[in-house]
C-alpha cells in the first residue's frame, strides 16, 4: 500500500473515531445569575470527576452570564461553582435530556446548594444538560438563614423569659405565643406560656399549654407542679394534690420539689388540715433548712394552729437561716399578748429591740411592751413605751389606740 493511501485511511479513521466519540459524549449549558436575576460573568462552573469513567471539565460564564461545556464523558460528577469573589452558590435548577429519545427528560433538579456540599450530577451518553445557577452572598445560604432563624428564636425566648421574670406576663405572652407557632415542639416555650397564663388566671388555656409541655417532655422539671397550680386555680383540689405529689416523687431539682411540698401544704391549710400542712412544710425544710420563706410559712401556720412555742422555735431557725423576720416575730408576740402571756410577748419584743430593726417595727415592739406592762399594772413603764412607740412611728397601725390609751391614763 502506498504512503499516500495509508495517510488517507489514517485520516478517515481519525475522523470516524472523533465522530464516534462525539456521539457518545454530552454537553451542559446554562446561565449564572444573582438572586435578582442579573447576569454574573466570570464564574467557573466545573464538573469534577467522581468516578473512573468521568473526566473533569469546566467553563466560565461570559458577559451575559452564559456558560457551555461540550464533549463531556459519561459518568458521575460533582458540580463545583467558583465565583472568584465573596459570592457562593445558592441554588441550581435544571434538567437532563436524552437526545436519542426525543429529548426525553431524564431528571430534573431545583434545590438549594452549598459550596461545602456540592450536588452530584449523573451524565449519560449524548445527554444534554440544562442547568441554571444562582450565586449570591453567604448570608443568603440555607445555612446562614437557618443560623439567623435559630438566633432570632433564642433572642425571642430570652426576651419572653426576661418578661416573665419581671412579672410582665401579658407582654411575655405577646412574645412567646408567636414563638410557639414557629417552634411548636419547644417544651420550654410552652412552659413559660402556661406559667404566664396561670399567673393571669387564664386557667383553661394555661392547662392546655401545660398539657402540651408534658406531651413534649414528660420529665420536664416543674411541669407537674405548674399543672397542679392551674388545677387548684380551677378549683380541682384533689387533682391538684395528685400533680404536686407526682412532682415530689419524680422531681430532680430540690428547689422545685420544695415548692411542690409548699403547694401541697397550701392545699392542706385551705382544707383546715393544719397538722398535715405543717408536716408538708417540715418535709420541705428537711430538703433545705435555709429556705427562710418556707420556715416563715411554717411558723405562721404553727401560730395559726395555736402552737406558739413551736412557732417561736421555728422563728429561731429563721434567724439562724439568715436573719430575723421582724413582722413574724411581732405577730407572734401580739398572739401572746392576746393570750395574756405577757412574759413571752415581752421576751419577743425585747429581742427585736436588742437586734435592731426599722422604726415601724421598733414602734410596734414598744407598743407590745406597753401593753405587757399595763397588763401587769406597771403604769409608768407602760406610758414610757407608748410615748416611744409614737415617737418612732406616729402613723403606726397602733398609733391611734396608743394615743387613746395615753389620754385615758393621764386623765386618771
Amino acid at each position: 500500500m502506498s504512503r499516500s493511501r495509508r495517510a488517507v485511511l489514517f485520516l478517515l479513521f481519525l475522523f470516524w473515531s472523533r465522530l464516534a466519540l462525539a456521539q457518545t459524549q454530552a454537553r451542559m449549558s446554562g446561565s449564572v445569575t444573582s438572586p435578582d436575576a442579573a447576569s454574573v460573568p466570570g464564574v467557573t462552573v466545573r464538573l469534577e470527576a467522581a468516578d473512573k469513567q468521568a473526566s473533569t471539565v469546566s467553563s466560565d460564564s461570559n458577559r451575559k452570564g452564559r456558560y457551555l461545556m461540550g464533549m463531556i464523558r459519561p459518568g458521575d460528577y460533582l458540580l463545583r461553582v467558583e465565583t472568584h469573589s465573596d459570592l457562593v452558590p445558592l441554588r441550581i435548577k435544571g434538567r437532563g435530556l436524552d437526545q436519542d429519545h426525543g429529548r426525553a427528560v431524564l431528571w430534573e433538579i431545583d434545590q438549594e446548594v452549598s459550596a461545602e456540599h456540592p450536588p452530584k450530577v449523573s451524565v449519560g451518553p449524548r445527554n444534554q444538560i440544562e442547568l441554571d445557577i444562582v450565586v449570591g452572598p453567604r448570608s443568603m445560604t440555607a445555612q446562614a438563614r437557618h443560623e439567623s432563624e435559630v438566633q432570632a428564636t433564642q433572642e425571642a425566648f430570652s426576651r419572653g423569659y426576661s418578661l416573665v421574670q419581671q412579672r410582665e406576663f401579658a407582654s411575655a405572652l405577646e412574645v412567646l405565643e408567636p414563638l410557639a407557632e414557629k417552634t411548636p415542639d419547644h417544651a420550654n416555650t410552652w412552659y413559660l406560656i402556661a406559667f404566664s397564663r396561670e399567673r393571669l388566671a387564664r386557667w383553661d388555656t394555661a392547662l392546655a399549654a401545660a398539657d402540651r409541655v408534658l406531651t413534649l417532655d414528660p420529665a420536664l422539671s416543674g411541669a407537674h407542679l405548674l399543672r397542679g397550680r392551674i388545677l387548684k386555680g380551677q378549683g380541682s383540689t384533689p387533682e391538684a394534690e395528685a400533680e404536686f405529689r407526682t412532682e415530689i416523687e419524680t422531681g430532680t431539682e430540690p428547689s422545685v420539689v420544695i415548692d411542690a411540698w409548699v403547694a401541697l401544704a397550701t392545699c392542706h391549710r385551705d382544707a383546715n388540715r393544719l397538722a398535715e400542712a405543717a408536716g408538708a412544710l417540715e418535709k420541705a425544710v428537711a430538703i433545705d433548712p435555709t429556705r427562710r420563706d418556707v420556715l416563715l410559712e411554717l411558723a405562721r401556720l404553727q401560730a395559726e394552729a395555736g402552737d406558739r412555742e413551736q412557732a417561736a422555735r421555728t422563728l429561731e431557725r429563721v434567724e439562724n437561716a439568715g436573719g430575723m423576720d421582724g413582722a413574724a416575730l411581732l405577730n407572734l408576740a401580739i398572739g401572746y399578748v392576746n393570750d395574756r402571756d405577757y412574759g413571752r410577748a415581752e421576751q419577743l419584743a425585747q429581742r427585736l429591740i436588742e437586734k435592731g430593726s426599722t422604726a415601724p417595727d421598733l414602734s410596734l415592739a414598744h407598743s407590745i411592751l406597753a401593753r405587757c406592762d399595763l397588763g401587769q399594772g406597771e403604769i409608768p413603764s407602760g406610758i414610757d413605751h407608748l410615748q416611744q412607740a409614737l415617737s418612732l412611728d406616729p402613723a403606726s397601725p397602733l398609733a391611734a389606740e396608743n394615743r387613746e390609751i395615753l389620754s385615758s391614763l393621764r386623765k386618771n
